[in-house]
Parts: C-alpha cells; structure tokens; sequence
C-alpha cells in the first residue's frame, strides 16, 4: 500500500487499491472487485497511464518475481476493451443486486428477523426487481451508463482506423 499511496500521491485520500476474495455471493464479489479494477483504470497521470501501469513501473523497479509478472498480466488484460466491458457491466449489474441483498437483509413489515420475509416477496418483485430490469430493457444506457461510456469510446475509435478488419475489433456490437 505505500508504493500505491506513492504513485496516488494526494489521490490516495480519496481511493485507494485493496485484495478481494471471491465470496459465495459471486456477484457480490465481483461487484466490488470491479469498481476497484475501473477506479484505477481513471485515475491516470499526465502522460495517460493508469494507476494499473504505474504500479507495474513501480514494482518492476524493486522486483522482478511473481509480483511484477502477475500485475503484468493483469495491465496487458485489462487494457482489452473487452475486459473493460465486462467489468463495468458486472459492476452495475452488481448495484441491483446489493439493493436486493439489502432488502433480504432487512426486516420487514411483516417479521422482525431478516431473511424470512417469504410474504413480502412479490412486493420485492413488483416494486424494485421488476421495474429494474424492464427499464433495462427499454433502455439499457440508463441503468448502465458506464458500460455504454466504453461502448462509445470503442466506437469512435474504432472511426478513426484505417482498415474494415480493425473497426470490427472495437465495434460494440462484437462483445
């Protein structure tokens, strides 16, 4: 955390890189997991590096062992548009899913214990899963904004090549 806290500088107060573990609840895990990967992802220095190729730079100068060849891999991954996706995705679909965990959590109207509110249910359903995911469908960019914020940069990058074969790579459309 110190070389991270040197790289972040006065960033660090505001985010700061920490291990997850997947859990049982998978998309729990991954949520939380994924909204780390993109914070690093944006914070950027004047060059343009992310927070993620820093640390490589950083680490490769004081080791040269797992550390440095599994942060390697994860910079070399997590610059494929496509990983960038799906962690946006994972990370608000994951929003649903911790709102809905929350409410299993709570007691309800009907019982003071959580996690027994079998009879409030269809209330759950009718009031928040349901409305949710048909607003998804109507129109996906409102319930995930920052997946479509990648889609668009991939599209107008994918503008701005020469050939038909390399547009195809960063088209939306072929994730």
């Amino acid at each position: 955390m110190r070389l991270a806290a040197k790289i972040l500088g006065d960033k660090a107060k505001d985010w700061m890189p920490h291990p997850t573990r997947e859990l049982n609840t998978r998309w729990g895990s991954n949520c939380k997991a994924c909204k780390n990967l993109l914070q690093g992802m944006y914070i950027t220095n004047l060059d343009g590096d992310c927070f993620w190729v820093l640390l490589y730079k950083e680490l490769a100068s004081y080791y040269n062992d797992w550390r440095t060849g599994r942060l390697d891999a994860l910079v070399t991954m997590f610059m494929m548009p496509e990983l960038q996706v799906n962690c946006a995705l994972e990370y608000e679909a994951g929003q649903f899913f911790e709102a809905h965990h929350a409410w299993h959590a709570m007691p309800g109207e009907l019982t003071d214990r959580p996690g027994f509110r079998t009879l409030e249910l269809p209330c759950e359903l009718l009031d928040h899963a349901f409305p949710w995911w048909s607003g998804a469908l109507a129109d996906p960019e409102s319930r995930f904004p920052e997946t479509f914020k990648l889609f668009k940069s991939f599209e107008d990058q994918a503008a701005a090549m020469d050939s038909d074969e390399d547009r195809k790579h960063l088209h939306w459309s072929s994730f």
